[in-house]
C-alpha cells in the first residue's frame, strides 16, 4: 500500500507556506485492505472509494471511463490522476519516502509563479475550476495567469459552461475569494475573462458607470470604485476573522449596485441610488444560495450606506431608526466600517456610544402597554438622549 500527499498540500509545502487541508492518494491496494488497515476510516465516495480520516480525504484512483478500456498499472494510475488536476501547480504527489511527482511543467510553472491549466480540457471537464483558479489569484498575491488560463475561461464563458455549476459552489468560492489576502482579484480575473456573467450580472452592470463626480472618484467606474474599496478592506481592517471579511467584502459588492440603475443623462451623479440598490443586492445573493446573514447585509448596505456616511447631521430620530435597524440585524459595526472605507470617515465609536445611550432608555410603565404609542414614545425618549448627550 503506499499514500501520497497530493494536490495543495504538496504545493504549500514546496512554496514554504502553512498546509491547507491534505488530501492523500492511495495506491497499490484495493477497499478491503485500505479498511482493515484504518478502520476508522469514513466511506463518502459513491463513485470509487474515497474516505474520510480525521477530517483528510483518501481517495483511489478514478476507475476509466469505459469498462472495456486496457488495465493500468500503478504509476499509469499516479500520472492519470496528476494530469486530472485543475491546475499544474497543484498535480504534484509526494510519497511517505519523500519522492516527488508532478506534471511536467509543475515545478516550472511554481518557480515563475504561474496559473496555467493541468491540461487543455480541464475547465471544460469541471467549469466550477474556472472560480476557483480565479480564487487562487486572491489568496495568493505572488501568482499570475498564465495566458493560456485566460484563453480558457474566456472560452468556458463564449459556450455558457458557467451556467451550469451549482449555486452553492459559486457561492462558497466567492465568500472564499472575499476573506482572501487579495480579494479584488477574483473579480478583476472573472471581468477581464467575461465570466461574471451570470453569477454576478449585478455587478458586471457597474462597469462603464461612472462612480460618481470626478473630483470624489476620478476616472474609475462604478466596478473599479468597489474593487478597489476590497483592495484596501484587509490593509484597514488587518484583525477581521475570515466571517467578518466575508460579511463586510459583500456589503462592499453590493453598496454601489443600485447606480447600474442611474439614467446615462443623469450621469455621473446618481442621486437616490441607494433606493434602487436593495433588489438588485437581493437578487444576486439568492441567485448564489447565500445564508440569509449576507442576504441581509447586502440590502442594508445596499439602502443605508449613504445614511450611514451623513451620521454627524442626522436628526436625532432619524439616528435612532438607523442604529436600531443596525442593531436588530448585528450589522452596525460592518455599515460603519463600509463608511469609513467608501469616505474616509469614521464614525464607528460615535455610532457605537449612541447605541449605548439609547439601548439604556427604560419606557416608564404608565407608557408602557399601549402598543403603537408606546413605540413612539420610546422612540421620542430615545431620540432625546441622544439630543441631551454631551458633545463626543
Amino acid at each position: 500500500m503506499r499514500i501520497l500527499l497530493v494536490g495543495g498540500a504538496v504545493r504549500n509545502l514546496l512554496l514554504g507556506l502553512p498546509p491547507t487541508d491534505k488530501d492523500f492518494l492511495v495506491l497499490d491496494t484495493d477497499r478491503e485492505t485500505f479498511l482493515r488497515r484504518f478502520p476508522m476510516a469514513r466511506e463518502v465516495g459513491k463513485n470509487f472509494p474515497v474516505f474520510l480520516i480525521n477530517g483528510q480525504e483518501y481517495a483511489f484512483p478514478r476507475p476509466p471511463s469505459s469498462a472495456t478500456a486496457p488495465p493500468i498499472t500503478e504509476e499509469e494510475k499516479l500520472q492519470a490522476d496528476l494530469e486530472e488536476r485543475d491546475l499544474t501547480i497543484n498535480a504534484m504527489a509526494l510519497d511517505e519516502s519523500g519522492e516527488l511527482f508532478c506534471h511536467p511543467l509543475a515545478l516550472e510553472d511554481l518557480h515563475a509563479r504561474l496559473l496555467r491549466p493541468s491540461h487543455k480540457h480541464t475547465l471544460e471537464t469541471d467549469p466550477a475550476r474556472a472560480l476557483r483558479a480565479a480564487r487562487f489569484l486572491a489568496q495568493y498575491p505572488i501568482f499570475r495567469p498564465h495566458s493560456i488560463l485566460e484563453q480558457a475561461m474566456g472560452g468556458i464563458a463564449s459556450s455558457n459552461r458557467l451556467h451550469g455549476i451549482a449555486p452553492e459552489r459559486v457561492g462558497h468560492e466567492l465568500l472564499k475569494a472575499l476573506s482572501a489576502p487579495a480579494p479584488e482579484r477574483y473579480f478583476r480575473f472573472l471581468a477581464k475573462c467575461r465570466c461574471l456573467n451570470p453569477w454576478l450580472t449585478e455587478l458586471e452592470a457597474l462597469q462603464a458607470v461612472p462612480a460618481g463626480p470626478k473630483q470624489f472618484h476620478g476616472e474609475r467606474d462604478a466596478f473599479g470604485h468597489t474593487l478597489h474599496l476590497l483592495q484596501t478592506m484587509p490593509a484597514q481592517f488587518p484583525d477581521h476573522t475570515p466571517e467578518q471579511r466575508c460579511v463586510l467584502g459583500w456589503m462592499l459588492l453590493c453598496h454601489d449596485l443600485g447606480k447600474a440603475h442611474t439614467p446615462p443623462n443623469e450621469w455621473p451623479r446618481h442621486i437616490g441610488h441607494e433606493q434602487k440598490g436593495g433588489a438588485p443586492a437581493q437578487r444576486m445573493g439568492t441567485r448564489l444560495a447565500l445564508a440569509n446573514r449576507y442576504l441581509e447585509a447586502g440590502s442594508v448596505a445596499a439602502q443605508w450606506h449613504m445614511q450611514a456616511a451623513r451620521y454627524p447631521t442626522l436628526r436625532p430620530g432619524t439616528r435612532v431608526d438607523l442604529l436600531m435597524r443596525l442593531y436588530s440585524k448585528r450589522l452596525l459595526r460592518p455599515l460603519f466600517e463600509l463608511v469609513c472605507l467608501d469616505q474616509g470617515e469614521d464614525y464607528r465609536q460615535r455610532a457605537e456610544r449612541d447605541l449605548q445611550r439609547i439601548l439604556a432608555v427604560r419606557l416608564p410603565k404608565t407608557l408602557q402597554n399601549m402598543g403603537r404609542e408606546s413605540g413612539q414614545r420610546l422612540r421620542e425618549l430615545r431620540a432625546n438622549a441622544l439630543t441631551n448627550a454631551r458633545p463626543d
